[in-house]
């Protein structure tokens, strides 16, 4: 073989024939492996391990040899020249080692080497000087043998760092001398500074005396007009101590007063008064009370109308239906917007929007919703007729229409949706701050214990609202019994007295065809009375039954006390009494 240098295709191919070579020889290791112990797959097992090598450099793309392995060329005698080719970036250790002597080491001019490991040309002789490729990055101390000079790029890096090593050494001396002689300044002037401070210490001294002297007698003079403020003070106090300042509280809450005499007081007992009345017509002014033996007679004529029971009905229904998923959204929303596990993007603008529609005139929704839900015509129908829900009716030819205004349960179900969308909002705001209001240390201690986030709201979250909770109930309750713009403005009551309330029935009875004032009030103190009633109960049944039984508690035992009491004095006076010489003392308490 006349060639000197071999590239990596070579070596591949070089290998890639042995393989296949060997293949077809395998036979024969398995023949000749008889002795000791016959073993007749010794070839076999060889065979395998070659063709896992020539799947692997078959694999290879790359025709040209980066990286010379470690001991890649371990005692090989004949190589006196040695050629590392551009394509070189990693020679490993020991790679050129333990064979016969190197007398010329070269590199290519374009030469890509970085890396050259321990021991890499150990056999290395006859180069003193080898200036190695700039690209070298990592250079092993013992990569050449002792004595040869090696540089990078013609740069000497071995002495580079000792020089370097050196600098540092004399920087770091002279660092501390400097710093040495900066202390020893420092402590030169200390020694100045003190030196002066004892020459001048007995003026300070006497400056001190001075000084403290001074300020004795400015705290005696601080005594004495101490002394003459709190004189002046308390003759003041005295001269102020019969001033009352509880008639400031009744001015202040005297606007209050008027007006809930004018405006609340007043118009409801004038409505009581005039239920038991005569009063009818428009414009009239004069009434008479009626006979003793009517004078319930308003009001058993309210009762037995079928028509003011229909309202009281449509009063009730909606105000259950649309008060039940109010209070689980608001308090969902609540407890989502409180919840310090979760983080919501944009909270503000939800609340805003939330609570958007009751910023909304009750006027202003009901005409929108009955402009929403006409027929035949109205935006509902045409949004339903477009997306196909509504067809055309085969009897007419005409497209479908759905009569909202017309349906009672339509007419119905829309009020209580209006009303629902009306004042969840405002109920959530209510619930957010009676849960912001919880101390946090209560929700830490069931982070701590492992609560989930329903037993978390369940039993901490609820009990501790309880007060906001009646709260919302009592003025929902109030609200949704007085309930009058949204029915009437919607659709007039109707259909067929379907949406028509309690405060409704009230309107017309005073305000169309015979001005029926007499019993427009009795239904109006009817109400009043439900209203009361239902308040009354409400409270009964939401209050705080661990304060009541505590409240009982502490009855109890203050009873129990002034039982014992009377007993131990009234057996006191009985063995006073009984004495047929009692000491003076018992006839004192024999008089008191």
């Amino acid at each position: 073989m006349d060639k000197r240098y071999i590239t990596g295709k070579q070596i591949k191919d070089m290998l890639l024939g042995a393989y296949h070579s060997f293949e077809k020889n395998y036979q024969v290791i398995n023949d000749l492996n008889v002795f000791p112990v016959p073993d007749g797959d010794t070839g076999t097992n060889m065979s395998l391990t070659v063709n896992a090598v020539s799947a692997e450099l078959l694999e290879t793309e790359e025709e040209s040899l980066t990286k010379i392995a470690e001991c890649a060329f371990w005692g090989c005698t004949q190589m006196d020249d040695v050629f590392i080719p551009r394509y070189v970036v990693e020679i490993g250790a020991y790679a050129f080692s333990a064979g016969g002597k190197i007398s010329n080491l070269r590199f290519s001019t374009q030469s890509r080497l970085k890396k050259i490991g321990s021991k890499a040309f150990e056999n290395l002789v006859g180069c003193p000087m080898i200036d190695l490729p700039s690209s070298v990055e990592e250079l092993a101390p013992d990569a050449f043998p002792k004595g040869c000079v090696v540089s990078v790029g013609g740069r000497m890096p071995s002495y580079r760092s000792d020089l370097a090593k050196l600098n540092k050494a004399r920087d770091d001396i002279k660092s501390k001398k400097k710093e040495k002689e900066e202390l020893s300044k420092a402590l030169s002037d200390a020694e100045d500074a003190l030196q002066t401070h004892l020459n001048t210490f007995p003026n300070e001294v006497n400056e001190l005396s001075e000084l403290y002297k001074e300020r004795m007698e400015l705290e005696e003079k601080k005594k004495e007009k101490t002394k003459n403020v709190e004189k002046e003070v308390k003759t003041v106090l005295k001269k102020k101590s019969n001033v009352s300042y509880a008639k400031y509280g009744y001015i202040f809450s005297i606007p209050f007063m008027v007006a809930f005499l004018i405006f609340s007081l007043y118009p409801t007992l004038y409505t009581a008064i005039l239920g038991f009345t005569n009063l009818r017509g428009a414009g009239n002014t004069n009434f008479k009370f009626l006979a003793f033996n009517q004078l319930f007679s308003n009001y058993k004529s309210i009762l037995e109308n079928p028509t003011f029971r229909i309202s009281l009905g449509n009063t009730l229904k909606p105000w259950i239906c649309n008060f039940i998923p109010q209070m689980i959204l608001a308090l969902l929303l609540a407890a989502w917007f409180t919840n310090r596990r979760v983080s919501v993007p944009g909270e503000g603008a939800f609340k805003v929007l939330f609570y958007m529609p009751n910023i909304i005139t009750a006027a202003t929704v009901a005409i929108l919703f009955n402009a929403l839900f006409a027929d035949p015509i109205g935006p509902i129908n045409n949004i339903l007729q477009k997306i196909g829900v509504l067809g055309i009716d085969p009897a007419t030819g005409e497209k479908e229409v759905i009569k909202f205004l017309q349906s009672k349960s339509w007419s119905q179900g829309i009020v209580m949706f209006i009303q629902t969308w009306m004042w969840y909002g405002y109920t959530m705001i209510i619930m957010i701050s009676a849960i912001l209001g919880i101390s946090p240390d209560i929700f830490e201690a069931a982070d701590i214990d492992g609560a989930s986030g329903i037993q978390v709201f369940f039993k901490i979250t609820i009990p501790n609202i309880k007060t906001i909770l009646l709260f919302t109930l009592v003025t929902s309750l109030i609200g949704g019994l007085n309930m009058f713009d949204i029915p009437q403005l919607f659709n007039n009551g109707g259909p067929d007295r379907s949406t028509m309330t309690t405060n409704v029935f009230i309107y017309r009875q005073a305000f169309s065809g015979g001005y029926l004032y007499n019993k427009a009030s009795a239904a109006s103190m009817l109400m009043w009375i439900l209203i009361v009633a239902c308040s009354a109960v409400m409270f009964f049944a939401m209050r705080d039954k661990e304060e009541v039984a505590l409240a009982k508690q502490k009855k109890l035992e203050k009873c129990e006390n002034c039982e014992k009491n009377t007993c131990i004095a009234a057996e006191f006076m009985i063995k006073s009494l009984s004495l047929k010489k009692p000491r003076e003392g018992q006839y004192a308490l024999l008089q008191i």
